[in-house]
């Protein structure tokens, strides 16, 4: 009989811990993310290209890896034109 009120004892204790904690959703932000890439040693860059919105230009994604200084990998994505992608994230009444 001992043995059953201590069971039902640390039974109800460990329900009555679960039912106190509460896990809210939050919203990540831009600085959350470059904090995380930061911790890992990568740098976040970013670049205004605004001034390239009248001007039908192109561009050339390259990504290098590199292994303690030594360049192992690279892959170059084509095919981006400037114009094209402002028009699309930004439509002209609000530039």
């Amino acid at each position: 009989m001992k043995k059953k009120t201590i069971i039902t004892t640390l039974l109800a204790l460990v329900w009555v811990t679960g039912q106190g904690q509460e896990i809210k959703r939050v919203t990540a932000t831009p600085e959350d993310f470059m904090e995380h890439m930061a911790m890992y040693g990568y740098e976040v860059f970013t670049y205004d290209i605004s001034s390239l919105r009248d001007s039908a230009s192109g561009f050339t994604i390259v990504i290098r890896e590199f292994d303690h200084q030594k360049m192992i990998d690279e892959k170059k994505l084509y095919g981006f034109r400037t114009k094209t992608m402002i028009q699309r994230a930004r439509p002209e009444e609000y530039l």
